[in-house]
C-alpha cells in the first residue's frame, strides 16, 4: 500500500528573532487580503489628512491607523505578535507596516513558487 502525507499550509518567518507561524489556510488567505486592504485604505486615509486638523483629531486619525495595524498584525502573524514587535520598532507604525507588508508580500511570493513547482511536477512536457 502507498502511504502519502500532508504538508500543513503554515509558513514560518522570522522577525528581528521572533519566529512566528502564519496560517496559510484558504479562509485564512481570504482575511489576509481583506485585512491587508483594509490597512491600505486606511493608510491613504491617513495621508490625505489635512494639516489644519484639531489635536483631538489627528490623535483619532493616529489612534484608527494604530489599531488597523495591529489587528492586521496579529491576524496574519498570531495573537500578541503587534505587541511583540511594536516597541521593537521604536514605536513607529509605519515601521511596523512596512515589515507585515514585506511578510505579505514573502508569502505570495512562496506560495507561487510551490504552486508553480507543483505544475512542472505534474505536466508533461511535449517532446518534439
Amino acid at each position: 500500500m502507498k502511504k502519502f502525507s500532508l504538508d500543513k499550509a503554515i509558513e514560518k518567518v522570522e522577525i528581528d528573532g521572533e519566529v512566528f507561524e502564519i496560517d496559510l489556510s484558504d479562509n485564512k488567505r481570504k482575511e489576509y487580503q481583506l485585512e491587508g486592504y483594509k490597512l491600505q485604505k486606511k493608510a491613504q486615509e491617513f495621508e490625505k489628512l489635512s494639516d489644519d486638523l484639531t489635536e483631538e483629531q489627528q490623535q483619532k486619525a493616529l489612534d484608527d491607523i494604530k489599531e488597523v495595524t495591529k489587528n492586521v498584525t496579529d491576524k496574519v502573524l498570531g495573537e500578541g505578535a503587534f505587541d511583540k514587535l511594536y516597541p521593537k520598532t521604536n514605536y513607529s507604525i509605519v515601521v511596523i507596516a512596512d515589515v507585515l507588508f514585506q511578510v505579505i508580500d514573502y508569502v505570495h511570493e512562496k506560495e507561487e513558487e510551490r504552486f508553480e513547482q507543483k505544475k512542472a511536477k505534474y505536466i508533461k512536457k511535449k517532446k518534439r
